[in-house]
């Protein structure tokens, strides 16, 4: 698990704790598996852009084009 994996699963936990959701409700604003979001909060999985986007759209996460474009950016300098 790398520390920026660790500290967004944090985030999110931390961000879903504060408007009083469970897992399962994120699991469901955000169509994803309550599983997923049980990793994502423990680091053990990291989040795609596509999950950041679904999380965006329950609004749990706040994003604009410009965050995301950096965000790909880093993804593509990690791939490469």
């Amino acid at each position: 698990m790398s520390d920026i994996t660790v500290a967004l699963g944090k985030k999110i936990r931390s961000l879903r704790q504060a408007r009083g959701w469970t897992q399962e409700q994120l699991a469901e604003y955000a169509d994803l598996h309550v599983s997923y979001i049980v990793l994502l909060e423990k680091g053990a999985n990291r989040a795609t852009i596509e999950t950041l986007e679904k999380l965006a759209k329950a609004s749990l996460i706040w994003y604009t084009p410009w965050t995301m474009h950096r965000m790909i950016q880093y993804k593509n300098k990690c791939v490469s």
